[in-house]
């Protein structure tokens, strides 16, 4: 009867001692997998932010081109008006004299 409650209490202690690593090797994996999804989750965040500082510099840049462009534009457009206004200048100065020269003539008939 001793060796069968030494069989009894030794069963149960390897039931106990089993069951404890099994929980301490769940825990351990459970821990193992929670830090690689943190791992995860923080190269995510990073990879996120990443592209959004790409995003917002690629809009920084193609805005600042538009703009450069659009200036570029305007003063083209500013100087042919000027040189609009330097014909227009001209020929109302030719004009003028055209009809000093008309009275003139006129004067002298």
């Amino acid at each position: 009867m001793g060796n069968t409650v030494f069989s009894i209490l030794l069963v149960v202690v390897g039931l106990f001692v089993g069951a404890s690593i099994v929980l301490i090797f769940n825990k351990l994996k459970v821990s193992a997998a929670q830090k690689e999804a943190d791992k995860l989750i923080r190269d995510a965040k990073k990879e996120a932010e990443k592209a959004k500082r790409d995003g917002i510099l690629e809009l920084k840049e193609e805005s600042f081109k538009l703009k450069k462009q659009t200036d570029e534009e305007i003063k083209e457009k500013k100087k042919e008006l000027n040189d609009l206004n330097q014909r227009i200048d001209n020929r109302e100065k030719s004009l003028d004299k055209r009809d000093e020269l008309l009275t003139e003539r006129e004067k002298n008939l």
